[in-house]
């Protein structure tokens, strides 16, 4: 993505283009101050531009990337672990 130079007005399909590239980023995990970087944009035409391509938004500060944790199965020993232990 190309940073766009400050007070740039960005209509029709290079508007389209850099709000499709925004998403594409987003979804990929950047976070929204991210893009304003990357891009050049002031932080709230990068936040209207995600809205207007259908982004889901993330909650503040939550994980780039979900990470699920895999449960042990029957046939994998758990450890057990205790302060006595330790």
């Amino acid at each position: 993505m190309r940073k766009i130079p400050p007070g740039t007005r960005l209509t029709g399909p290079e508007r389209e283009k850099l709000a499709v590239d925004l998403k594409r980023e987003y979804d990929a995990g950047a976070s929204i101050r991210q893009l304003v970087e990357a891009s050049g944009r002031p932080y709230g035409a990068v936040h209207f531009l995600l809205a207007e391509v259908g982004v889901e938004f993330r909650p503040c500060g939550a994980p780039k990337v979900v990470e699920t944790i895999a449960s042990p199965t029957e046939t994998e020993p758990v450890p057990i672990l205790s302060r006595i232990a330790l």
